[in-house]
């Protein structure tokens, strides 16, 4: 990463994959034991997918903005990879918007982001 877009691309790329798999892993077995801190997790959630689209929106932007006019015949490869990079910030920039939409739907559902009591037999 030689230009400042790609250090800011790489930054949003990077903390917005290391965000998911905290919440892949809260999901997956980390559920019980963090909801003792009172925490409204949907919340954080939303938010954090929120800013992470923000951040892929901005990104996907500065890179297409800086590399797609670009042309130079020894290094036409590089400047082709770093296009391709903003276009995949772009789909990427659509899911976490579609999964912030999702969420903030279950966050409005159930505000206060409590489990369901369990079904009386």
């Amino acid at each position: 990463a030689y230009w400042d877009t790609q250090h800011w691309f790489l930054f949003v790329v990077v903390v917005s994959f290391i965000g998911t798999i905290f919440f892949s892993l809260y999901y997956l077995c980390l559920a019980e034991p963090l909801n003792k801190l009172q925490v409204n997790w949907l919340m954080v959630e939303f938010w954090f997918t929120a800013i992470a689209t923000f951040g892929y929106f901005t990104a996907f932007i500065a890179m297409l903005a800086d590399f797609s006019g670009a042309e130079d015949e020894e290094y036409q490869y590089w400047i082709d990879a770093n296009i391709a990079a903003g276009v995949f910030g772009l789909f990427n920039d659509i899911v976490y918007g579609a999964g912030a939409y999702l969420i903030y739907v279950d966050w409005k559902a159930n505000p206060t982001g409590a489990t369901a009591p369990p079904p009386a037999v």
